[in-house]
C-alpha cells in the first residue's frame, strides 16, 4: 500500500459523510500537499474495487465513498443529497430471495432509502417549505 493510498483510507476510514473524491483530495492535500486529484481518483478506485471502501453512486450525482466496507445500508437526503449510514440490520432473506428466478449470478446489492435528513426537516419545521 502506497503511502497516498493510506492517507486516503485512513482520511475516509476516520469520516462518517460519505465524501466525494473533490472532498477527499482537500483534506488528503492537508497532509500531504502535493497529492494530486488524479492520484485520489485512482486509488479510491483500486480501493473500491479491491473492497476496502464502498463506492456509492446515485444517478445524476457524482459518486461517494464510504470507509465502512462491511454491508450496510444507506440514506440519501433527496433535499440537500447527503448521505449516510443507516443503523438498521441487513435483511438476509433479500440476499436469498434475489437469485431465484433469474439467471444472473449475483455477488452483492446495495440499498439506499430516500426521504428527508433530520437537518433537513428541523431547517423546513424552522423556515417554512420554501427551503
Amino acid at each position: 500500500m502506497t503511502k497516498q493510498r493510506q492517507i486516503i483510507l485512513n482520511i475516509l476510514r476516520s469520516l462518517h459523510s460519505h465524501p466525494t473524491a473533490d472532498d477527499l483530495y482537500m483534506l488528503a492535500r492537508k497532509e500531504m500537499p502535493n497529492i494530486s486529484l488524479g492520484t485520489v481518483y485512482r486509488n479510491l478506485n483500486l480501493l473500491a474495487e479491491k473492497g476496502d471502501i464502498i463506492a456509492i453512486q446515485h444517478a445524476g450525482q457524482r459518486k461517494r465513498f464510504d470507509g465502512n466496507h462491511n454491508p450496510h445500508y444507506h440514506f440519501k437526503c433527496l433535499s440537500c443529497g447527503g448521505v449516510y449510514d443507516l443503523p438498521i440490520d441487513r435483511d438476509l432473506q433479500l440476499s436469498s430471495i434475489a437469485p431465484r428466478g433469474s439467471e444472473h449470478h449475483i455477488e452483492g446489492y446495495q440499498l439506499t432509502f430516500s426521504g428527508m435528513c433530520q437537518p433537513c426537516q428541523q431547517r423546513r419545521k424552522k423556515y417554512g417549505k420554501a427551503q
